[in-house]
């Protein structure tokens, strides 16, 4: 049995069918999600990500995006009250907007190649990801120099929120062709990436990728990003 179990829906009674089955998957007081994917041009704008971006944007284009979210999300609150009454789980409505194939199972199955255990995605949201272990971070610059009195200079907050939903909204696109003639070298996959810093680690003596992702494993010395490794220090 299960403790938590992801239903995306898309408001047909065929998708609606597979939550017979994912009942009969879970405990008692085990997590369903109830998740509804809105297909970008459904819903945000540029200006949704980034609110100090302008970008015009007509009243007509805010009610259709307030419009679809709310009937996706009465549409998902119905079906967990109804599912909530006849059985002892923890129901939660989501809606999202994105393209529904996420490129998430290809990291977590690179990973997996990787490291030779298993992985999986777990969603967490902004709200939960700010008020945890970065919870101090959140509102100080993102430019760890910058003018925090300087009505441009973004917080931690704004900036990483910014760039998280423009990229997983799809609301820009790389041009691959073009980077590959700028960066020949660049890392082309997230499995090249795992296995150059797998290798990194064991040469430094660090240990393997998993060795440093381990929660007793974790220090200033065995950490993948450059901002957190040089402790936000140095000058432009």
């Amino acid at each position: 049995m299960l403790n938590h179990v992801v239903v995306p829906l898309d408001g047909s009674e065929l998708a609606q069918t597979a939550l017979d089955h994912a009942l009969k998957l879970l405990d008692t007081g085990s997590q369903l999600t109830l998740l509804m994917v809105l297909q970008p041009e459904e819903a945000l704008s540029l200006s949704d990500f980034y609110p100090s971006t302008f970008i015009p944007r007509t009243k007509e284009d805010e009610i259709n995006t307030s419009a679809a979210i709310a009937r996706a999300h009465n549409y998902l609150s119905r079906l967990a009250e109804d599912i909530t009454l006849e059985h002892p789980y923890n129901v939660r409505v989501r809606v999202e907007v994105g393209e529904p194939a996420s490129v998430i199972t290809d990291i977590a199955e690179a990973f997996q190649k990787v490291t030779g255990h298993p992985a999986r995605y777990i969603d967490t949201d902004l709200d939960a990801y700010w008020n945890g272990p970065l919870k101090g971070l959140a509102d100080l610059p993102a430019g760890y120099n910058a003018d925090p009195n300087d009505k441009s200079t973004m917080s931690f907050r704004d900036n990483f929120t910014g760039f998280w939903n423009v990229w997983k909204y799809g609301k820009v696109s790389r041009n691959y062709d073009l980077l590959d003639e700028v960066h020949p070298n660049r890392i082309r996959s997230a499995e090249q990436w795992f296995r150059r810093e797998d290798q990194l680690g064991r040469e430094l003596g660090k240990g393997t990728l998993w060795d440093r992702v381990q929660p007793e494993n974790q220090t200033i010395d065995s950490v993948i990003l450059k901002g957190s490794a040089d402790l936000r220090t140095g000058t432009l």
